[in-house]
């Protein structure tokens, strides 16, 4: 069941970027053009979708520890899980911004967004889609 959960989580952060990919061709968010220009279509939306399951794992693990359940099925549970997927998104995205793990081409968009909140914002949007496509699928 958990790896179900992993695979949905990789793929809404390939497909996510795909979209963002498409947005920056479109001058909807010009400053990631440079660095979609930089990776090929798959290179570029793998490594968001692997970025996703690497703050995902850590959150699912501590989830276990403190309500003994990988995947959080009560409101509450559910509600701290997005929070602290929020905080963990936006440490990422910090370390991803200061120890440049993509290289320069992520440097104009953090010049433009800054770092921290829209990491944080990605990862509590991959686990709420994750929430709807898992009750679309048992419904």
């Amino acid at each position: 069941m958990i790896y179900k959960y992993l695979i949905i989580y990789f793929f809404i952060g390939f497909f996510s970027d795909i979209i963002l990919n498409i947005l920056s061709q479109n001058s909807f968010i010009p400053s990631l053009l440079f660095y979609f220009k930089s990776k090929n279509f798959i290179e570029a939306a793998s490594y968001a979708g692997l970025t996703v399951l690497s703050a995902i794992i850590p959150l699912i693990i501590i989830n276990k520890i403190l309500f003994n359940e990988y995947i959080p099925n009560k409101i509450n549970h559910i509600i701290i899980f997005i929070i602290s997927g929020f905080i963990i998104g936006y440490i990422y995205d910090i370390i991803i911004d200061k120890m440049n793990i993509f290289g320069d081409s992520l440097k104009p968009y953090y010049q433009t967004f800054g770092s921290g909140f829209y990491g944080g914002a990605a990862i509590a949007f991959s686990i709420i889609v994750n929430y709807f496509i898992n009750y679309l699928i048992n419904f």
